[in-house]
C-alpha cells in the first residue's frame, strides 16, 4: 500500500504537531510518498492513500484532483484535527483563507439564494461536521475512548478533538437522475445508504456520556461517487483529535490495520425484524472482497432483557454457527425467553484472531402482550389521558418529536436495525419524549413515486419489495419490530402513512402528487392495505395513526375520506389524525380526527390551538446549523416555541427532527437535502447530544405530570360534524369565542346524543356541515329543553349526516330564537347573518349568556394555577436557517417567565426565559440564561448555565444529578463551587455539566 502525503513548503498547519511520515515510517510495511502542490496537480494523487500532513489546512487549488482520487476509489489517512477544514489559496506570495457561500447554488429557481456559508468540498465527500452542545475549553475530566475490538486503547486525557464528525455518503442523485438534479423534489425519502462509518472513538464526559465522535473508520460497499457501484474504494481512517503530541503507536497501527482491510461487511440484513412464538429466523450479511487465507467470519448472538437494556449492560455475546455462500453470511436466531432484544453481531477475523470488522443489528421478539403495560394516549377535551395498564394521568400536555432512523430513513421499513431504534427510543424516554412520529413509506411507494433515482444502480435495493396493496411479511414484521421496540420502552409511535401512488396501491395524499381520493378501486386498496395492519397491530396501546400528511386541497373530501378510513385505523381504540398546515384545515376535517395538529416553523407558531380537541404543535422546523451559534439558536427557538404553545393552549409539541440524517451536502444540492443536515434539533447522527437534547428534556421535566382543568371548557361546546363542506366563516364561531375569553370544548356529532351535558350552556353547530345526526337533533331538543341554548342554522339541521333530507324535524324557517322548554334555539339561515360576518344574535349570545371567562395569562390546574408573564416584541424574524431567513415577522408577545402554583398559592415550579429572578419562598434564583426551577418532594432541582442564589447566609449545598425522565433522579460525583458577590451566591457550571440538573441541600421557608 503507497501513502500519498502532502507537504507544502510555507503552507500553514492547524491540528497536527508533527512529521507524519516518520511516525508512519516507524510502523514499516508502509510505502510512504510525499508530494507538493504542484506534483499532485501535475500528476493527481499517485498512491492509494492520501494522508495531509498540514492537519486542517489544504490548498484549495487540489480539490478537484483529490475528489478525482476518492472518486476512482481512493483512500484517506487524516491525522490532526477535522479533515479539509480551512481552504487556503496563495495570494501574492502568502497563503489566505478562502471563505465561499451557498449562494444561487441552489438550482429550483423560484425558491432563492441562501447565503449562508457552505463547506463545498467535504459536502462532496458526504463529511458532516458539528460542534459540542456547550463550549469544552472550561471543562475538565474529558477523555479519548476507543472501541475495545477494533482499537483496544485504554483512555487518554491528551490530544483530544474540539468538534464532531460524521460521515456517510448516498448515491448524488444527479448521476442516477440528471432531470432531476438541484429540484425540490424530497429526495431524502429514499437513500439507500452507501457508505458507513464505525465511531471508533469518542470524546467521553466524566458522566459517561459520549459527547463527540473522533475516530472515524470509514467503509464502502459501493462507490458513493460514481453510477458504476461496482468499482472498489479504499477505506478510510480520521482521527480528529488535535496533535499537540505524537498520537499513541497502537492508535497508528489500528488505524494502518483498518486501511489494509482487504474485505468489510455491510449491514446486517433481516428478512424477519421479529421473531414469533416457536420460530428460528435466518439473519444474513454481505461482505465485499475476498476472504484472504485464513480469515474468517464469526456470528454471535445474545439474549438481552430490558433491563439489561436500560442499565447498559454489556452485550453478553455466544459465538454460534454461520454459514457463509458466495459473497453472504447466514447465522439463524432462536427465541428466548425474557428477552427485550436478540442481538446479532457478525465479526471479521483475521488469521491472528483479531476482530477486524463488525456489523451488529437485533431480532425482536413479538410479544404483544407485553406491549399490556405501554402508554396509550386518549383525547381528553384539549388535552390527553397517558394511560399505562390501569394507571391514568388525565390531561396532560405531551412532549413529543418526529423521527426517522438516522442511517435509512425510509427504508428502516425494509431493512430496520432494531439495536440502533431501541437507542433512539431510549434516548427519547430518557428526554421524556412521548409521542414519536415517524414517515411510514410502503416500500414499493418509493419505486414509483419519482424517487426511484436508484433504479439503475441499486436494483437490489427493490428486488423484494411487493406490489400492493397489501405488505409482505417482512415489511409487516419490520412495522412490528418498530412498535414493539418503541412501545416497550415507552414511546407511543406515531405514524405517518402514505401507500401511494402505485398502480395496486391507494393514495391518500402527499404533498409531492395530487390526490387521488376520487378513484374508488384506489380507496378500497387502502382499505385492503389497512385491515392488513391493523390485523397485526391494531391491540398495541402505543400507536396512533396520522394517515396523511399535510393535505391542503379539498378539505372537505379529505374529511370524508378520513371519516371512512377511521373505522379501520381507529377500530380498535388506536387514535387517528391528519396533519395539516393551519387551524382552518383542522375544523373542515369534520369528526374523523381525534386530534389536531399544526405544522409551522418554531419562529412562526400560530395561537390557534382552541378547536376543543388535542392540538399539537407538530413539524415544528428549527433548521440550526451544528456550529457554537447553532447550539444557541436550538435552544432559543425551543424555549419559545415551547412557551408560546403551551400558553395558547396547545396539547403538545413535536419538533422535526429528533436526529439529523446521515446524507450528503450535494454539490449543487437541493434545497430539503441541505436540510437534513440542520433539521436534526435533538441529537447528532452519531446520537450524541445538541442543546435542543437538553431544552426538550427540562420543558418535559418541567410540565410533565400537571393536570389541566377543564371544568369550564364545558359550559360551551362546538359540535363537530361528520363531513364538513368547504365554505367562508369556517373558524368563526370558535374564534369569537376565543377572542371573548370564553373558554370551550368540542364534541363529535356521533357523541352528542351519549354525552354528559349537565353542565354545558351553550352549544354551537356549525353551518358548514353536511348536516346533522338524528340522534344529535334528538338530545339538543332535550337540551334546550332542560334550559340549554343552542345554536344552529336552518337549512343545515333539515339535512341529516350524510346530506339527505330529515324531514322528520319541525324547524322553523326563520332566524332568531325560538323557545324550547325552559331554553331555546338560535337560529341562523344560509349565510345571510352567518358566523363569517358574526352575526349580531351570535355576539348577542355570548354577552347575554351567563358564560365564565378565564383569567388572562394563566391556565387553570386541577391543583393550583399556570401563570405567565409577557411583553410585546417588535423584532421578530424567521430563523437565520428558515425557507426565508431573517424575514420580518409580524409583532407579538412573547413569554418572558412561567410558574406554576398550588392551590394555597405556593410556587412549585417556575422558569425564566429571559433573566428574571425566581422567587420561591425565601430563596430567589436567578441566571442570564433560560432557569428552570423545580420542587419536588421537599428536593429543590433546577438547571441554567450561571446560577445565583440569594436569601441563604451559607452557601447552598449541593451536587448535580441526572435526570433522566424515563429513569428517575441519581447523583453524580462532582461537588460544585460558590463564590459570593453583591447578590448571592453564584455557581457557573460548563461544558458536559451543562447537560445536569442541580439538586440544592437547602430548606424553602415561606
Amino acid at each position: 500500500m503507497r501513502i500519498i502525503i502532502l507537504r507544502e513548503t510555507g503552507l500553514p498547519s492547524h491540528g497536527l504537531n508533527g512529521d507524519v511520515a516518520t511516525w508512519l515510517a516507524r510502523l514499516g510495511g508502509v510505502d510512504i510518498q510525499q508530494r507538493d502542490v504542484a506534483a499532485i496537480l501535475k500528476n493527481g494523487v499517485d498512491g492509494d492513500v492520501f494522508c495531509n500532513a498540514h492537519g486542517e489546512i489544504y490548498p484549495v487549488v487540489l480539490e478537484e484532483r483529490l475528489f478525482d482520487f476518492f472518486q476512482r476509489g481512493g483512500g484517506l489517512l487524516h491525522l490532526g484535527g477535522l479533515p479539509f477544514e480551512t481552504a487556503m489559496q496563495q495570494t501574492d506570495g502568502n497563503w489566505v483563507e478562502v471563505v465561499r457561500t451557498y449562494g444561487d447554488m441552489r438550482r429550483g429557481p423560484a425558491l432563492g439564494a441562501v447565503k449562508a456559508p457552505i463547506d463545498f468540498f467535504r459536502a462532496r465527500l458526504g463529511m458532516m461536521v458539528y460542534a459540542p452542545p456547550y463550549p469544552l475549553d472550561q471543562a475538565s475530566g474529558l477523555t479519548q475512548t476507543y472501541d475495545d475490538g477494533l482499537v483496544g486503547i485504554p483512555p487518554h486525557t491528551n490530544n483530544l478533538p474540539r468538534q464532531g464528525l460524521t460521515l456517510c455518503t448516498t448515491l448524488p442523485i444527479h448521476l442516477a437522475r440528471p432531470d432531476l438534479f438541484g429540484e425540490d423534489r424530497r429526495v431524502y425519502m429514499g437513500k439507500p445508504m452507501i457508505r458507513e462509518a464505525h465511531m471508533a472513538g469518542s470524546l467521553v464526559a466524566p458522566d459517561g456520556n459520549p459527547l463527540l465522535a473522533s475516530l472515524l473508520f470509514c467503509k464502502s460497499w459501493g462507490n458513493p461517487y460514481d453510477v458504476d457501484q461496482s468499482k472498489p474504494v479504499h477505506p478510510w481512517a480520521i482521527y480528529t483529535g488535535l496533535l499537540d503530541v505524537e498520537p499513541p503507536g497502537a492508535l497508528l497501527e489500528a488505524m494502518m490495520r483498518w486501511l489494509t482491510l482487504p474485505v468489510w461487511l455491510k449491514p446486517v440484513e433481516l428478512e424477519s425484524a421479529t421473531i414469533h412464538a416457536g420460530e428460528t429466523v435466518p439473519v444474513k450479511v454481505g461482505f465485499c472482497g475476498t476472504l484472504p487465507h485464513g480469515w474468517r467470519l464469526a456470528a454471535y448472538h445474545a439474549a438481552q432483557t430490558k433491563d439489561e437494556f436500560l442499565t447498559g449492560m454489556p452485550i453478553r455475546w455466544t459465538e454460534c454457527p454461520v454459514g457463509v455462500k458466495g459473497s453472504t453470511a447466514t447465522t439463524h436466531i432462536g427465541d428466548a425467553e425474557n428477552a427485550f432484544l436478540l442481538p446479532v453481531r457478525f465479526a471479521l477475523i483475521d488469521e491472528q484472531g483479531r476482530q477486524r470488522d463488525v456489523s451488529e443489528s437485533a431480532v425482536v421478539p413479538w410479544r404483544p402482550e407485553e406491549l399490556a403495560e405501554a402508554p396509550r394516549l386518549a383525547a381528553n377535551g384539549r388535552y390527553f389521558d397517558v394511560i399505562r395498564g390501569n394507571d391514568r394521568l388525565a390531561s396532560q400536555w405531551v412532549q413529543g418529536t418526529n423521527w426517522q432512523d438516522r442511517a435509512q430513513n425510509a427504508f428502516t421499513w425494509h431493512n430496520p436495525n432494531p439495536l440502533r431504534i431501541a437507542h433512539d427510543a431510549q434516548g427519547m424516554a430518557d428526554a421524556g419524549i412521548l409521542l414519536a412520529r415517524c414517515h411510514y413509506f410502503m416500500p414499493q411507494w418509493i419505486k414509483h413515486s419519482g424517487l426511484n433515482f436508484f433504479g439503475d444502480v441499486c436494483p437490489e435495493a427493490y428486488a423484494d419489495f411487493e406490489d400492493g396493496p397489501e405488505l409482505s411479511e417482512r415489511h409487516l414484521r419490520a412495522l412490528e419490530a418498530h412498535v414493539m421496540v418503541f412501545g416497550r420502552l415507552g414511546v407511543v409511535l406515531m405514524p405517518t402513512v402514505y401507500t401511494n401512488p402505485g398502480p395496486n396501491m391507494g393514495n391518500p395524499g402527499h404533498w409531492m402528487t395530487q390526490s387521488r381520493l376520487v378513484l374508488p378501486g384506489l380507496l378500497e386498496n387502502q382499505k385492503i392495505f389497512a385491515r392488513q395492519i391493523m390485523s397485526r397491530l391494531g391491540s398495541a396501546p402505543n400507536v396512533t395513526w396520522d394517515i396523511c400528511n399535510e393535505a391542503d386541497t379539498n378539505m372537505d373530501r379529505f374529511g370524508e375520506w378520513l371519516q371512512e378510513l377511521k373505522s379501520i385505523w381507529g377500530a380498535t381504540g388506536q387514535m387517528v389524525g391528519i396533519g395539516t398546515f393551519n387551524f382552518n384545515q383542522n375544523i373542515m376535517l369534520g369528526e374523523g380526527a381525534d386530534w389536531h395538529s399544526i405544522h409551522i416553523p418554531c419562529c412562526k407558531v400560530a395561537d390557534t390551538y382552541y378547536s376543543g380537541k388535542p392540538c399539537l404543535l407538530q413539524e415544528a422546523w428549527v433548521p440550526t446549523p451544528a456550529t457554537a451559534v447553532g447550539e444557541e439558536d436550538v435552544e432559543i427557538y425551543l424555549h419559545r416555541a415551547i412557551s408560546w404553545t403551551l400558553t395558547f393552549g396547545g396539547a403538545g409539541f413535536m419538533p422535526w427532527n429528533w436526529n439529523m440524517f446521515l446524507t450528503n451536502w450535494r454539490y449543487g444540492v437541493s434545497f430539503v437535502e441541505y436540510w437534513d443536515n440542520e433539521l436534526g434539533c435533538a441529537v447528532h447522527p452519531d446520537n450524541t447530544p445538541r442543546r435542543g437534547r437538553i431544552a426538550l428534556r427540562n420543558w418535559a421535566i418541567f410540565i410533565g405530570g400537571l393536570a389541566f382543568e377543564q371544568a369550564l371548557d364545558r359550559q360551551v361546546l362546538f359540535v363537530y360534524p361528520k363531513t364538513g363542506l368547504n365554505g367562508v366563516g369556517i373558524t368563526d364561531y370558535l374564534d369569537l369565542l376565543h377572542t371573548e375569553g370564553i373558554p370551550s370544548g368540542a364534541i363529535n356529532d356521533a357523541d352528542v346524543a351519549t354525552t354528559d351535558l349537565s353542565n354545558t350552556k351553550f352549544i354551537v353547530l356549525p353551518y358548514f356541515a353536511k348536516g346533522y345526526r338524528q340522534s344529535t337533533w334528538d338530545r339538543l331538543r332535550r337540551f334546550a329543553s332542560e334550559g340549554g341554548v343552542v345554536w344552529a342554522h336552518t337549512d343545515v339541521m333539515l339535512l341529516d349526516e350524510d346530506g339527505g333530507l330529515a324531514p322528520a324535524r319541525t324547524i322553523p324557517i326563520r332566524e332568531g330564537k325560538e323557545p324550547v322548554g325552559r331554553g331555546f334555539f338560535a337560529w341562523g339561515y344560509g349565510w345571510s347573518t352567518a358566523i363569517s360576518n358574526p352575526s349580531a344574535l351570535y355576539k348577542q349570545l355570548l354577552t347575554e349568556l351567563p358564560l365564565a371567562r378565564r383569567p388572562k395569562l394563566s391556565l387553570p390546574l386541577v391543583d393550583g394555577e399556570l401563570r405567565y408573564t409577557e411583553r410585546m416584541s417588535t423584532d421578530e424574524k424567521a430563523m437565520k436557517s428558515d425557507w426565508v431567513p431573517l424575514d420580518k415577522l409580524p409583532d407579538r408577545m412573547v413569554v418572558t417567565s412561567i410558574t406554576v402554583a398550588d392551590k394555597a398559592g405556593g410556587l412549585r415550579r417556575a422558569w425564566s426565559g429571559e433573566g428574571a429572578p425566581i422567587q420561591m419562598g425565601s430563596l430567589s434564583f436567578s441566571s442570564p440564561e433560560p432557569l428552570f426551577v423545580v420542587i419536588q418532594q421537599g428536593r429543590v432541582l433546577l438547571v441554567g448555565g450561571e446560577i445565583r442564589v440569594a436569601g441563604c447566609a451559607q452557601p447552598p449545598s449541593g451536587f448535580l444529578v441526572d435526570w433522566r425522565c424515563a429513569g428517575g433522579v441519581r447523583p453524580l460525583q462532582s461537588p460544585l463551587s460558590w463564590t459570593r458577590d453583591d447578590d448571592g451566591w453564584v455557581t457557573r457550571l460548563s461544558g458536559w455539566q451543562r447537560l445536569h440538573w442541580i439538586e440544592l441541600k437547602c430548606p424553602i421557608t415561606g
